[in-house]
């Protein structure tokens, strides 16, 4: 029961077992809401389960997130995740409510991302830009270029930090002229060691026909919605701090 005596239970799944929390109120928040966020934890989440699974709505009056729905999950799998925002939908229609966001913002998790194209066919999923920034840095510590990256002067147009710079900036770009202006940071920087495995894990990962993550996914050239899921992290982390 929550503090004003409202059931608190939205799920009660027995196979698989897991559980999702929340009031009438904060489903219908979810429901009227166009704008959610995803993400899970592991350090606050209790055993069995495998991680603690929030979902936040963005809220224009506090221009940032809100917290409606916590969740209990026994794995990450597309199939786990299918089967929970289905059962979302079934929960909200007992209410005469429709589960139904129109956009979507998560980490780069692919069961997750592989659900939500599947259950909401026309919603639009974003990737979190910090995220995607994260990656990019990620791969050039992976190639040993950490070191270069902090050694980089400010004004140096050909450094590696401007490197990271030009690829993240890429999420800003319009969409046609992304393959071109990734052509010229090939050209520009190819003189920095190493940097062919960075353009190649980045064409495999991000720009080519098939790739993992499709650039609709992390583009955010003319949206004007939240860019990141940092709210919602950030609340994570002050849950796992005091527990």
């Amino acid at each position: 029961m929550s503090l004003d005596n409202e059931d608190f239970i939205i799920i009660d799944h027995h196979n698989p077992r897991y559980l999702a929390f929340g009031t009438l109120h904060s489903l219908k928040v979810l429901c009227e809401s166009s704008h959610i966020f995803l993400d899970g934890t592991i350090k606050s989440c209790p055993s069995p389960f495998a991680q603690l699974y929030s979902i936040h709505c963005y809220s224009s009056i506090l221009n940032g997130t809100t917290p409606v729905l916590y969740s209990l999950l026994p794995n990450k799998t597309k199939n786990l995740y299918t089967l929970f925002l289905n059962d979302l939908r079934t929960a909200a229609v007992k209410y005469d409510l429709v589960f139904n966001p129109q956009f979507v913002t998560l980490d780069f998790e692919q069961g997750a991302i592989s659900a939500l194209k599947n259950v909401f066919p026309n919603t639009t999923i974003k990737g979190c830009n910090f995220h995607y920034n994260q990656c990019i840095f990620k791969k050039i510590q992976d190639l040993g270029l950490q070191k270069d990256y902090y050694d980089s002067l400010e004004d140096d147009p050909t450094s590696v930090k401007c490197l990271v710079q030009q690829t993240g900036a890429l999420a800003f770009m319009p969409i046609s002229k992304i393959n071109e202006l990734w052509c010229t940071i090939m050209d520009k920087f190819e003189h920095i060691p190493r940097s062919q495995d960075f353009f190649d894990y980045y064409t495999d990962t991000w720009i080519d026909k098939g790739c993992l993550y499709p650039r609709q996914l992390w583009n955010y050239y003319n949206f004007n919605g939240p860019r990141t899921n940092n709210g919602l992290e950030g609340w994570h982390h002050r849950l796992n701090s005091n527990i």
